[in-house]
């Protein structure tokens, strides 16, 4: 049986537009919860990105993985904080989030300014640990209240590339499109997040796997990598970074190797069962080695090339 032991797997989601009542959020709900758990159970690391929202993906997250045993003393989830969110939620939400984590099973890391690293709390401080600088401690007067990074969009981008360098392979489901007449569907950065991961992870010749079934980004991205086909009459206006993204990825699609390719295909037209999650291991486990980065016209400060 093929597993994922030592494999981190990001996950790159966030609710696209056409979620708009309670139980089509449940469904992404729970079929994003049964991925992760899936994974897991096959010796992965969920690696994912969200804000500390008490109702968000985040949380939804965790609290499904920390009822799950650790892998041979790596975490089930490890949470990615960008610097925008960190400021938002403030320093007694993120002591409080630390506090109830088991830090066997979750590690929490968080970006500020140009460094990131992993964060713990002690007492009436929060400690942040970067990869390669003194440990930064915090208490409630010092913990950073507003963006050190000149531009939000900066910070977004400069967390996603984190994102990608320490993750092994990504599934994108659902995510945000820019549609101005939804006000829902407004994304942060200069491009849809889970676009950008998207780009950013092909790039870097990792597996990158985009589950079309669940809309929004998403399926924008397998349209534009030839794995399905959208029919729409008319484009909605949206913010201008979406089709800058979906060009990218456009130039990207040779990047899906020809061995794997008929089972991204088949990932990108399923709903999430345990079949998708075989198909997604044998996707992953036969990816192969990165091929060279495809030019794309654009520029390297943008998608990190």
């Amino acid at each position: 049986m093929l597993d994922l032991s030592n494999k981190r797997i990001l996950i790159s989601a966030s609710l696209p537009p056409h979620i708009h009542d309670i139980t089509t959020e449940a469904k992404l709900d729970n079929a994003i919860i049964s991925l992760c758990s899936s994974l897991v159970s096959k010796g992965a690391t969920i690696v994912y990105g969200g804000n500390l929202d008490e109702k968000g993906f985040t949380e939804k997250i965790a609290k499904r993985l920390s009822h799950i045993a650790p892998n041979g003393g790596q975490p089930n989830f490890v949470h990615m904080i960008d610097e925008p969110s960190l400021v938002l939620a403030g320093f007694p939400r993120l002591r409080d989030v630390l506090a109830k984590r088991d830090p066997e099973r979750i590690w929490t890391y968080a970006c500020v300014g140009r460094e990131w690293g992993r964060v713990f709390s002690s007492g009436d401080r929060i400690e942040l640990n970067p990869e390669f600088s003194p440990s930064i401690r915090y208490n409630e007067k010092t913990f950073p209240a507003d963006g050190s990074v000149r531009r939000p969009a900066d910070a977004f981008s400069f967390a996603r590339q984190v994102k990608i360098d320490t993750s092994d392979a990504c599934i994108a489901i659902g995510g945000k499109t820019g549609i101005l007449e939804h006000p829902r569907d407004q994304y942060f950065g200069d491009f849809p997040g889970v676009a950008e991961e998207a780009i950013l992870m092909l790039r870097a010749g990792k597996p990158t796997i985009p589950l079309g079934r669940y809309g929004g980004c998403g399926s924008a991205i397998a349209d534009a990598l030839d794995l399905v086909t959208i029919k729409s009459d008319k484009e909605p206006q949206r913010q201008p970074g979406f089709k800058t993204a979906m060009e990218a990825l456009k130039v990207l699609g040779d990047q899906v190797p020809n061995i794997v390719r008929d089972d991204v295909v088949v990932a990108a037209k399923s709903h999430v069962d345990p079949k998708l999650v075989d198909v997604i291991c044998s996707i992953i486990t036969h990816w192969g080695e990165p091929k060279p980065r495809t030019g794309n016209g654009i520029p390297s400060r943008h998608f990190g090339g």
